[in-house]
């Protein structure tokens, strides 16, 4: 009886092989906030230069006397017979110069906002049993005195 005791103290102690545990619990929470705004400004100036050029050609007779014909041969070759008068030849150059500017602005503001949230969550458990050669053999010899002493035990009450 004795050492049914031993065997059984010895198996508490040894019965088991090396185990080993590893848990992890993992969260993460990802709040992304992005803010953006765009500013669009654009200035536009036209600028014109409006010339105006006028040129007038007067030709101005007068008589002097009114008895007497005067000549006049124009571009085409006609002959315009005219006595007596005075030829006044008027020539204006009117240059007329006008500078427009016009200026536009235009600005265009546009505001974007977004918000990401992304949650995660993992549970992870890794188990080892380490259990050698050693471990085996202890378990076989211990099985061989279990029955040796079983055996001698039932042999003595018979």
């Amino acid at each position: 009886m004795k050492y049914i005791i031993y065997i059984v103290i010895a198996l508490l102690f040894i019965s088991c092989g090396m185990r080993k545990v590893n848990r992890q619990h993992q969260e993460s929470t990802k709040v992304t906030e992005t803010a953006k705004t765009e500013t669009k400004e654009a200035v536009t100036e036209i600028q014109s230069n409006e010339v105006l050029v006028s040129n007038t050609d007067d030709i101005v007779i007068t008589p002097v006397d009114s008895s007497k014909p005067l000549e006049i041969i124009d571009h085409t070759g006609k002959t315009t017979i005219l006595k007596n008068a005075r030829i006044e030849r008027k020539k204006q150059n009117i240059t007329s110069n006008t500078l427009v500017t016009e200026k536009k602005q235009e600005t265009e503001k546009k505001e974007v906002n977004n918000k990401a949230t992304e949650q995660s969550s993992s549970d992870s458990k890794t188990s080892e049993r380490d259990i050698n050669f050693y471990s085996w053999f202890f378990w076989f010899i211990l099985l061989v005195i279990v029955l040796y002493l079983i055996s001698k035990v039932k042999s003595s009450f018979s």
